[in-house]
């Protein structure tokens, strides 16, 4: 399945589970599952517009979502260049330093 279509299914679905909301204030597990599938279309946000940036714009103006800006992971850095000797030794001091019980057969 697309990521597009997926997106305009989860849409659709969550519509309908807000009008469902709004109707029965008091039901917990409903605002649950609400929660999880604006999370799911989330994710699947995040990964059209890291894959597909054309149709990622496509599907916010088609579904009339929001372009909210997605917080890139820590660890997304340009792996192109290479680390030196001298950054890899020193990062393995930092984490060879913080278990408490030792160096772990270092």
């Amino acid at each position: 399945m697309k990521a597009s279509f997926a997106v305009a299914l989860l849409t659709d679905r969550i519509a309908a589970m807000t009008a469902h909301i709004t109707a029965n204030p008091k039901d917990k597990s409903s605002k649950r599952v609400l929660s999880s599938l604006v999370a799911t279309r989330r994710k699947m946000m995040r990964y059209l517009m890291r894959t597909d940036y054309a149709n990622y714009r496509v599907v916010i103006k088609e579904l009339g979502l929001k372009a909210v800006p997605f917080k890139m992971p820590k660890y997304a850095r340009d792996t192109t260049a290479k680390a030196s000797h001298a950054d890899l030794r020193a990062r393995h001091e930092r984490v060879k330093h913080r278990s408490s019980r030792g160096a772990k057969g270092h």
